[in-house]
């Protein structure tokens, strides 16, 4: 473990995004009826990335009363397993969570995520939209261009942004460059 190895924010490499990744305009929203104010870290204007202190800024757990890595007795995958609690009030969320992120590999070529969040607070709603913020070049040799790389997403749809990046509405990808339906070459954009 180095505390420093991850510091700063230069592009969020690596990081488990959240509360909330994106941007949520005025660092403000509505839930239930009830106005919540977050913390206005992009510029001063909007809140990005979980905020200030966004999960990025923890140091996330082993999970206690479970194998919390190693190869999972099912699938014979390696896998690794972190958490963190969440308090209400973090960053002006709404809500205690207990927040899990599985790491595991299939078939040594397939990498997979998977996200959990638990509401402890049964009477308070919350927003929650992680993502995982890592980049890839699969060449060996990162001065390399990833345009020869090939992606297929099951995604049919993406959050159209303002100049901003603040999210405006839900548009299709047919026909877009966005289009990553069926396996394409990064470059045939």
């Amino acid at each position: 473990h180095k505390p420093g190895l991850y510091g700063g924010r230069s592009h969020w490499f690596g990081c488990v995004i959240g509360r909330y990744c994106g941007r949520i305009a005025g660092g403000r929203f509505e839930l239930d009826g009830k106005v919540y104010n977050v913390d206005k870290n992009l510029n001063g204007e909007h809140h990005l990335h979980g905020g200030t202190r966004g999960w990025d800024q923890y140091n996330w757990q082993e999970v206690s009363g479970r194998p919390s890595c190693g190869l999972d007795p099912d699938t014979g995958e390696p896998f690794v397993v972190l958490t963190r609690r969440s308090l209400a009030g973090e960053e002006g969320y709404p809500a205690t969570l207990d927040v899990t992120v599985r790491y595991s590999i299939a078939g040594n070529s397939t990498l997979s995520i998977q996200y959990e969040a638990l509401n402890l607070d049964p009477d308070l709603s919350t927003v929650i939209n992680m993502t995982n913020h890592s980049y890839f070049n699969l060449s060996g040799d990162c001065s390399r261009s990833i345009y020869n790389h090939a992606l297929k997403l099951e995604s049919s749809k993406v959050c159209a942004v303002d100049p901003g990046g603040v999210p405006i509405e839900i548009r299709d990808v047919e026909s877009t460059p966005l289009d990553f339906t069926c396996l394409r070459r990064l470059g045939d954009h």
